[in-house]
């Protein structure tokens, strides 16, 4: 039997039969995230929206976006 990944992570596995005593659980990327256990992906964030890091458990985790384009500029003289 398979391990069931917990959340802020997914099962890996292809449906290989082979490989399932080796499943790995991956955590989410940025901007994903996962809340139900034992799942095969993680759920996109909302559009513009990502997470501080990989492994996200919760939609709270995804946060806006912060544009570091703006804070280069916001110093000089226009």
């Amino acid at each position: 039997s398979t391990v069931a990944c917990p959340v802020g992570t997914f099962n890996n596995n292809s449906s290989d039969v082979n490989k399932q005593e080796s499943s790995s659980c991956t955590p989410c990327p940025r901007a994903t995230f996962q809340d139900k256990e034992g799942q095969q992906n993680c759920k996109p964030c909302n559009v513009g929206k990502t997470t501080q890091s990989q492994g996200a458990s919760s939609h709270q985790d995804c946060i806006i976006e912060k544009d570091t384009s703006a804070n280069t500029t916001s110093g000089k003289a226009i």
